[in-house]
């Protein structure tokens, strides 16, 4: 048996997996859609035509992000609703929120942006 810890991101069997903190179901991406499973072990589509999801994360508020390789970050309320976070984004490859609340995403440049929504995101680090 396996223990995911809430917030905490793994790979399983090239499936991105993710915990939220309020509930104890498991979401997970996969071919374009953010599958959520419950600990009784039903799943259904969470959300859908994502593209390529390659990070999940959630907020302290309990809002899951959704990373894709063509450079968006989406944000999903606990019921659901989608919004665009951020977008155009060069190569991401990883994000996490620190205690205050903020993304920050790692890009293949070797550049590590603070992203608020919609808003100018300026690099913190550029290699």
């Amino acid at each position: 048996m396996k223990i995911i810890l809430p917030g905490t991101l793994i790979i399983v069997l090239a499936l991105l997996v993710a915990t939220s903190s309020s509930a104890q179901n498991v979401f997970m991406a996969a071919q374009g859609n953010v599958i959520e499973m419950a600990p009784t072990g039903s799943q259904s589509t969470f959300a859908s035509d994502l593209g390529t999801p390659s990070q999940l994360a959630f907020n302290s508020a309990g809002n899951l992000f959704v990373l894709t390789t063509d450079g968006n970050v989406d944000e999903f309320t606990p019921n659901g609703q989608q919004s665009t976070f951020t977008s155009g984004l060069s190569s991401p490859q990883a994000m996490a929120f620190d205690n205050s609340g903020n993304l920050y995403v790692s890009q293949a440049t070797v550049t590590l942006l603070k992203s608020q929504p919609m808003e100018a995101r300026a690099p913190l680090h550029s290699a």
